[in-house]
């Protein structure tokens, strides 16, 4: 870890909200040729007969979607019982079959304790406090469809009861096989979706609909934006999706090779910049801006607008992203703004892979300092500054030792001061320089759940301790993040390029100081990130945080 850097080689509307505490006294009606559609002050009816229901993993959708709750909720983070039993629901869905063209119709989706009708998966475990938990449900459309209310809403799900239904008011635009595709969310947790289809076709006949409208409406989190980033190896294509409060853009996909070839350029050079160059810092900040101004340009346009737009009123940016991801997303530069700048610059951007969201509270366990056998001294004295915030712990220098610490399942913090040595076209040969290679292979399915117990922050201080190998060819490349999450770890730390020593000690100094004053690991994130940052050393924009924005580390002493 000597050196001037760590290297080894080249990481309308406001969303309406379900409520038990009545309805609406209200009857509108809506004609649209033969399509008539009632809204009443009354309990809807059973959705349906009771009808077996596939698994979520039979569901083609529910293999794609992994993440945060429409507009990103973190308000009610303090609700989610950690201690709550993770219970399913069925995400039910009544929808017509069959409308006529410019008919005005309803979609009604409610979470229920059994399974109703056709259009109905079971959606993953989640935690239900005793209060209920509020949950996400998001709506997509073909082109043969509109939407007359928001396609974003909450419902409260009870602990031993269904929820109310949400409605939904589309209308039909043209003739042809129009679908729906609904989706819920627990704060980033992906938990199920529905594929509904129907056809628009002249003549067809409207059912009347009778549907509970709940009185109350409270507002969802305007501070927040999710951007989905899904990488499809089979079809070489990303898709890209962003919601926020009140709305949910619909999915564009970009060919692949439009944005490897700039990951690949972008990590090169982001490599020789923090190895130091003859480049002075004002030059060295142009070609960051500039670097990251050509990664936005290649976002679809309406992620680039709707990024744009959010400056100044949206606070956090969480990015869910698929395990194989090589874009150093957080580079992008926004250039069409009053004060142009980093994404970081901007908002509080947090990752998190597909899957089971992240936990509110963490690190309740042993904490255990990771380095060499013969430490340089650097490594040394880092460990040194992070014992001074959150206390000792044991120091492990060799494969074996932590091995052992991870399948004890008492690990509430893993802090890593040594090299890593990313292998390009063998990501599973990718280490960290112990007393022999620590390889991700060592991190496996085998070790899947040793972790929960105590959920720790893992924090790999070395140089792209999260950079997968950026080529379709290594369908199964992935970094030191996606292998931590999967055992269990409840936050990542780590870096997308190579790393300063100077700089990488000051922002762990930083980071841990953050968490011992009660900030939550986002803010301390933050905060570490602006304390090393540099016009002439990209080392503060090479750190990436995969966890919940407002999630609290309990392991230190006090």
């Amino acid at each position: 870890m000597s050196g001037a850097a760590r290297a080894g080689g080249p990481p309308d509307g406001k969303p309406r909200e379900g409520s038990v505490h009545g309805y609406a006294r209200e009857v509108r009606r809506l004609d649209a040729g033969d399509w008539v559609v009632d809204v009443v002050a009354e309990p809807a009816p059973p959705i349906a007969a009771p009808a077996p229901a596939p698994s979520v993993a039979d569901h083609p959708a529910a293999l794609t979607g992994a993440v945060g709750a429409g507009g990103g909720d973190f308000s009610d983070a303090d609700d989610h019982d950690a201690a709550a039993e993770a219970q399913s629901r069925h995400l039910t869905v009544d929808a017509p079959t069959r409308v006529p063209p410019r008919a005005a119709f309803a979609v009604h989706v409610q979470f229920t304790l059994a399974a109703r009708g056709a259009h109905c998966e079971p959606t993953r475990g989640f935690a239900i406090p005793e209060q209920g938990r509020w949950v996400s449900v998001d709506l997509s459309l073909t082109d043969h469809l509109a939407a007359t209310s928001t396609t974003t809403a909450r419902a409260r799900v009870p602990r031993d009861a269904d929820s109310d239904p949400l409605r939904f008011e589309l209308v039909a635009m043209r003739e042809g096989e129009a679908g729906i595709d609904i989706k819920a969310f627990a704060d980033q947790q992906f938990l199920g979706a529905v594929h509904v289809t129907m056809t628009v076709q002249a003549g067809a006949q409207g059912t009347r609909q009778r549907v509970a409208v709940p009185s109350t409406i409270t507002p969802g989190d305007a501070r927040a934006l999710t951007l989905e980033i899904r990488l499809d190896e089979r079809r070489e294509t990303y898709e890209f999706q962003i919601r926020g409060e009140g709305y949910t853009e619909k999915p564009v996909r970009v060919p692949f090779a439009h944005l490897d070839l700039a990951a690949r350029g972008l990590q090169q050079q982001l490599d020789e910049l923090a190895r130091g160059t003859r480049y002075s810092e004002l030059a060295v900040q142009t070609i960051l801006a500039n670097q990251g101004a050509d990664l936005h340009a290649r976002l679809p346009r309406a992620v680039q607008a709707r990024l744009t737009q959010s400056v100044g009123a949206a606070e956090r940016l969480s990015i869910v992203l698929s395990d194989n991801d090589p874009v150093p997303w957080e580079l992008a530069y926004l250039t069409d703004v009053p004060a142009p700048g980093f994404l970081s610059d901007h908002f509080l951007v947090t990752r998190w892979p597909y899957g089971a969201g992240p936990p509110l509270e963490l690190g309740a366990g042993e904490r255990c300092y990771v380095l060499p056998p013969d430490p340089p001294s650097a490594a040394s004295r880092e460990i040194a500054q992070v014992e001074s915030h959150v206390g000792n712990g044991q120091r492990l220098h060799t494969v074996d030792e932590v091995l052992r610490e991870l399948a004890s399942r008492r690990a509430g913090l893993m802090h890593f001061a040594a090299h890593n040595v990313p292998q390009f076209g063998r990501p599973a040969a990718s280490s960290i320089m112990l007393d022999q290679p620590f390889t991700q292979a060592l991190v496996g399915r085998t070790l899947e759940g040793a972790l929960d117990a105590c959920r720790p922050l893992v924090f790999v201080n070395a140089c792209s301790s999260n950079t997968p190998t950026p080529t379709l060819a290594d369908t199964g490349a992935e970094g030191w993040a996606t292998r931590f999450l999967r055992v269990g770890a409840g936050a990542f730390v780590g870096t997308l390029w190579e790393i300063r020593d100077a700089a990488a000690a000051r922002f762990a100094d930083a980071f841990y100081a953050g968490l011992v004053a009660a900030q939550p690991l986002g803010a301390a994130f933050r905060d570490a990130r602006a304390a090393i940052r540099s016009q002439g050393d990209p080392t503060w924009l090479a750190y990436t945080l995969y966890a919940h924005p407002s999630a609290r580390y309990l392991g230190v002493d006090r």
